[in-house]
């Protein structure tokens, strides 16, 4: 923020990413992680070379960050990857069925639609953000947003201030 260049950051989640680990397992669900990271680090480094940086918040959260001219290819192509990938993590009869078992928070039996991700892009250009705090707020606001579609999404903030 403080050189001036304008960037867009993406926030990226695994959408039902703790029941997936309930119904198969901590390794399975550690393989979807690696394989996120995967995707992430190959698309953010093809479309953006050295401008591009991908990060690990934790768990199933990771950041990345690339041009602005760059951030809604590097979107479809993140999606597009793991949608074609995911399948491979899940059970065949889950996928036709279009939805999984598992138990909730409660411990109580729920369906729960398939693993997708979600990303949540906020565009930083001059003089918009003077703080990382406003980046993360409204990237928080527009991952809540991008999480209500199904399946998986990308959100990209256009607001003009």
């Amino acid at each position: 923020m403080d050189s001036g260049t304008e960037r867009a950051i993406a926030y990226v989640d695994i959408d039902n990413f703790k029941p997936l680990n309930d119904k198969y397992g901590f390794s399975r669900g550690d393989e979807v992680i690696r394989m996120v990271a995967r995707i992430l680090v190959n698309v953010v480094s093809e479309e953006a070379r050295s401008e591009g940086f991908v990060g690990h918040v934790g768990g199933d959260d990771f950041v990345f960050s690339v041009p602005i001219d760059k951030a809604e290819v590097v979107c479809q192509r993140i999606i597009s990857s793991f949608d074609s990938l995911i399948v491979l993590f899940l059970d065949e009869d889950d996928l036709k069925r279009g939805y999984f078992e598992s138990m909730d928070r409660l411990g109580r039996p729920q369906r729960f639609p398939l693993t997708s991700l979600s990303i949540a892009v906020v565009l930083c250009r001059r003089g918009r953000y003077s703080h990382y705090g406003q980046v993360s707020m409204t990237a928080a606001q527009l991952k809540k947003k991008v999480k209500s579609i199904e399946g998986s999404a990308y959100l990209i903030d256009r607001r003009e201030e």
